[in-house]
């Protein structure tokens, strides 16, 4: 039985978005949905023509606040929805984001998701911050669905109130579209090639920024920054690649006599000026995701970055690149001369850099999980055994809750009066997808214990409280997840969540596709040896139960677990 063909929808206020971030995910749609692009194609116009296999519909919805058009362009986003009657809307970028959320709700379209991607209002102060959060938390409470780009965002969001904990994910590590390793790869005969081009010298240091020139870049940063330090350091050299939207840096004072500084008004192939360069600098105010760092990064070039969400994310500060206070042009003039006179230290990163793309944002793999997430939501009565397993998770939690309430209580109190800290310890792990959630546990080890998974410690007993061991080896430690089973993070049987620096584990369980299991308050792995297993040997069971999943094998590891707790096996400490 062939699966029904749904409407999908997409609305962007610019072309730039689509051709950068979302054209394979379109390609990849239409195969087996009937795809629709909303856009202005007035906007970006030194673009080339969008060339994809659906439907383009060219709307006039406007980047900036345009009461007016605004409202005309609501009206006809209403009208177009209910006359095609979609699906599935899917919006991007804030402007899109809000009408969209609005029309598709009065349209009744029944699967409404938007993807952050990066906050306005971030870095702005009173009633415009104000105003444009307040439209973001609109477009969160609309929509039915909500995606973050990175890890940062989510919390950021989450912290401003914007959005429901419990309603933001985000796919994998971060980015929306990942990065071709096969495109952005070192390439020393086309490095040769642009600079000769460019008339670049041989010798020269090359500081790239690829990007929009907007002031929330952080472009005027950067420029004084270059035109400071290029007074001692001859060899520097500015490559500035995209687009001048209002920035005017033809005229600025410090760019006017400099000789080391080459534009690129605009590229189809960022590689190529990539490999001609030495380093990526994105002193940006505001991100959701560095996408451009990333694609440097696969080139094997360090980044230096504004240590703000959305870069953070990207960039782990001396290991991938380096991280400055945002708007600080001293810290960004020392962050650069570290680069420029240290070859070893921007060689290390560069590898490192190649290193971490590899095993977090190959494209296939982001594309992947962009499509599954979607395709879930189009097809969430296809899955029998999801819901059955659901309303199975759901019903057991309640009822071990309840039933289990005097227990819960009774290490509350344990924990409470034994050691100084909070009773429950929240930590990151990776979840279905390798989504980051939140997941308690009664705190068993000191309160500042170091956040790692408890086998890579030199002396764990020693870290643990006066009851820890007891509350370990009893799985007393464990009945705070029964909530996370409840509001559907995790499931009674799967693989142990990971901790989210577990880079290692992380990556096994990718390799195999095991990311895709819900994980569990126990798992076959559990009854095979807990503690006592390694990494690769954990992710051997997972997959065996990956293979075998099914409703009388979870059975199965739920009686084999309470026999492992009755006699505390597996424990190491």
């Amino acid at each position: 039985m062939s699966v029904p063909r749904k409407k999908i929808c997409m609305l962007a206020a610019t072309p730039l978005t689509i051709h950068f971030f979302l054209k394979p995910h379109l390609v990849q749609l239409a195969k087996n949905h009937d795809v629709t692009l909303m856009v202005n194609l007035m906007n970006d116009s030194y673009l080339p023509p969008l060339e994809l296999p659906i439907t383009i519909i060219d709307i006039g919805i406007s980047r900036k606040i345009a009461p007016i058009s605004d409202l005309l362009c609501l009206m006809k986003l209403v009208y177009l929805f209910r006359k095609t009657k979609y699906d599935l809307l899917i919006t991007v970028v804030p402007k899109a984001g809000l009408l969209g959320m609005l029309a598709g709700r009065v349209a009744r379209i029944p699967q409404r998701l938007h993807i952050f991607q990066g906050e306005v209002w971030a870095h702005l102060e009173g009633f415009p911050r104000m105003l444009l959060k307040t439209c973001d938390s609109i477009t969160a409470a609309l929509a039915t669905d909500v995606l973050a780009v990175s890890a940062s965002e989510r919390n950021f969001l989450i912290q401003q109130r914007v959005v429901n904990p419990l309603q933001i994910k985000v796919l994998g590590s971060g980015s929306i579209g990942g990065v071709d390793l096969t495109r952005f790869s070192p390439n020393p005969k086309r490095r040769e090639e642009i600079r000769v081009e460019l008339a670049i010298p041989t010798d020269a240091i090359v500081m790239i920024f690829i990007g929009r020139l907007v002031a929330d870049k952080g472009i005027h940063e950067l420029i004084a920054a270059h035109h400071q330090l290029s007074q001692e350091y001859h060899n520097l050299w500015l490559l500035l690649v995209g687009p001048d939207e209002g920035c005017d840096i033809t005229k600025t004072e410090s760019n006017k006599s400099q000789q080391n500084v080459r534009r690129v008004p605009f590229t189809q192939e960022p590689e190529s000026y990539l490999a001609a360069s030495d380093f990526l600098c994105l002193p940006s105010r505001r991100e959701g995701f560095g996408v451009v760092i990333i694609e440097a990064a696969a080139m094997g070039l360090p980044t230096i970055g504004s240590n703000i969400y959305g870069i953070s994310d990207a960039v782990i500060n001396n290991k991938t690149g380096l991280l400055f206070q945002s708007g600080s042009v001293e810290e960004l003039k020392a962050s650069i001369k570290s680069l420029l006179i240290d070859d070893h230290l921007r060689n290390t990163l560069g590898a490192n850099a190649r290193n971490y793309v590899e095993q977090n944002y190959d494209s296939k793999k982001v594309l992947e999980n962009y499509i599954g997430y979607i395709e879930n939501l189009l097809h969430p009565k296809n899955n029998i055994r999801f819901r059955l397993n659901r309303l199975f998770d759901f019903c057991s939690a309640l009822l071990a809750i309840i039933f289990l309430l005097p227990l819960i209580l009774f290490t509350y109190l344990l924990v409470r009066f034994t050691s100084r800290g909070p009773v429950i310890y929240w930590s990151k792990r990776v979840g279905i997808n390798n989504q980051i959630f939140w997941m308690p546990k009664f705190r068993s080890m000191k309160a500042d214990a170091p956040v790692v998974a408890s086998h890579l410690l030199q002396n764990p007993n020693a870290l643990l409280t006066p009851v820890g061991s007891f509350i370990r080896k009893t799985s007393l430690d464990e009945l705070p997840q029964l909530w996370c089973i409840l509001i559907g993070d995790m499931s009674l049987v799967g693989p142990r969540p990971a901790l989210f620096n577990q880079e290692d584990l992380i990556a096994l369980r990718t390799q195999l596709g095991i990311e895709r299991l819900k994980p569990g308050l126990t798992g076959w792995a559990q009854v095979n040896g807990r503690d006592n297993l390694d990494n690769v040997k954990k992710v051997d069971f997972d997959y065996q139960y990956l293979k075998q999943k099914s409703l009388g094998f979870d059975l199965k590891i739920l009686w084999l677990t309470f026999l492992k707790v009755v006699r505390s096996d597996g424990v190491s400490h």
